[in-house]
């Protein structure tokens, strides 16, 4: 079961194009920021989409690679026509530069659990294998509450309601790095 659900992540790992699925820069931040060494980092205000209100965010240390990463998708937010590989070209650089994430102040579990990539990895390759990390946990997740549900129902029953369970969404969280997809698991 681990086996088939892992393709199925799998499968989403890839087909979603890097930078473009919502939040997953700022978790990116916070993943490789906590295997910098930086469990928070520092706050810092800055202006919000509404006019004259400003939120705090936490100002973190990160490869140039990632934060390349982070504003590459973003191009196609919001403009249907528009395909997600139109972002900025990818860098490799691992010079340390300033990146701010609204994710910055959650706890850091789920980011040193997938992070780990960014150590030895950089840019878009780190991302994807820290997707399959995130992919991976989930398929773990959920193939040990398919075998609790096989304890009181026949496999066909059990493998029917993980089936059913398991929604687009499901898998997209699951592939993305996005603690929610964990949570969904």
């Amino acid at each position: 079961m681990f086996c088939v659900l892992l393709v199925a992540f799998g499968s989403w790992v890839f087909a979603t194009p890097l930078g473009s699925a919502p939040d997953e820069p700022a978790h990116v931040v916070k993943a490789v920021s906590v295997w910098q060494g930086e469990l928070r980092g520092h706050p810092r205000s800055v202006p919000s989409l509404r006019p004259g209100v400003d939120v705090d965010l936490d100002v973190v240390r990160i490869p140039r690679s990632y934060l390349d990463y982070a504003a590459a998708g973003q191009c196609s937010w919001g403009k249907p026509d528009l395909n997600a590989a139109c972002g900025v070209r990818l860098s490799t650089s691992d010079r340390q530069v300033e990146a701010i994430t609204p994710a910055g102040s959650y706890h850091p579990l789920y980011y040193v659990l997938v992070g780990w990539p960014s150590r030895v990895l950089s840019g878009g390759t780190g991302v994807y294998a820290m997707r399959l990390v995130s992919a991976s946990i989930c398929a773990g997740l959920l193939t040990v509450a398919y075998c609790c549900l096989r304890r009181r129902v026949d496999q066909p029953r059990a493998a029917l309601a993980l089936v059913v369970a398991l929604t687009p969404v499901a898998y997209y969280l699951g592939a993305i790095v996005n603690p929610n997809g964990v949570e969904v698991a």
